[in-house]
C-alpha cells in the first residue's frame, strides 16, 4: 500500500493505520517524505469523528520513530490525560522513560504495564529492553574503571622508568 492509495474511495480508518504501521516498521531510517506522508494521514485521522486516541497514538509512535522527543513528550502528555489506563499510553510513556534513561521509571511502567493489560509479548520485550538500560550502564563503568586503572598503571611504570633512569645516571 502506498499514501496514493488512501486517496481512493472506499478507504478506511484502519487502511491510514495499516498504512502508518507499515511505513514505521521498515528497517533504518525513514526519508522525510515518508514522515511528511505519515503526518498527513495522521491529520485526515484526526478530522474523522470517534476515532478516540488513534491519532494521538499514531503520532506518538511517528514522532519517536523520528526521534522527536519533544513532540513524542507533547502527544504522551495528550495521551496520559485523556487515556490514562491505556496500554498504549503506558507503553508509550515506558518509551520516553527508556529514552531518558530513567530506569526508576521504567520499572514502574513496565508493572504499570502489567496492571493495564500490555500484551506478554510486549511485556518481555519492555523488560528486555528495562534490564539492557542497566547491563549498558555497568558496562560503561566497568570500561571506565579499566581504562583508569590502565592509565594509572601505565603512568606507574612511566614514573618508575623516569626514577630508576634518574637512578642509574646519577650512579654513573
Amino acid at each position: 500500500m502506498c499514501s496514493s492509495d488512501l486517496v481512493g474511495e472506499g478507504v478506511t480508518v484502519g487502511d491510514f493505520q495499516k498504512f502508518v504501521e507499515l511505513v514505521l516498521s521498515q528497517p533504518g531510517r525513514l526519508s522525510n517524505d515518508q514522515h511528511t506522508e505519515l503526518n498527513a494521514a495522521i491529520e485526515h485521522l484526526q478530522a474523522e469523528a470517534n476515532l478516540g486516541n488513534l491519532a494521538a497514538i499514531l503520532r506518538c509512535q511517528v514522532a519517536l520513530r523520528f526521534d522527536d522527543y519533544s513532540g513524542a513528550r507533547t502527544c504522551v502528555n495528550e495521551l496520559t490525560k485523556s487515556a490514562p489506563n491505556d496500554p498504549q499510553t503506558v507503553s508509550l510513556q515506558w518509551a520516553l522513560a527508556i529514552h531518558d534513561k530513567d530506569k526508576a521509571n521504567a520499572q514502574r511502567l513496565l508493572e504499570r504495564g502489567r496492571e493495564v493489560g500490555i500484551k506478554p509479548a510486549g511485556l518481555a520485550r519492555m523488560e528486555m529492553a528495562t534490564e539492557q538500560m542497566e547491563s549498558s550502564r555497568t558496562l560503561r563503568l566497568v570500561l571506565i574503571g579499566l581504562a583508569v586503572l590502565a592509565l594509572g598503571w601505565g603512568l606507574y611504570k612511566l614514573a618508575g622508568r623516569r626514577l630508576f633512569a634518574g637512578r642509574r645516571s646519577a650512579a654513573t
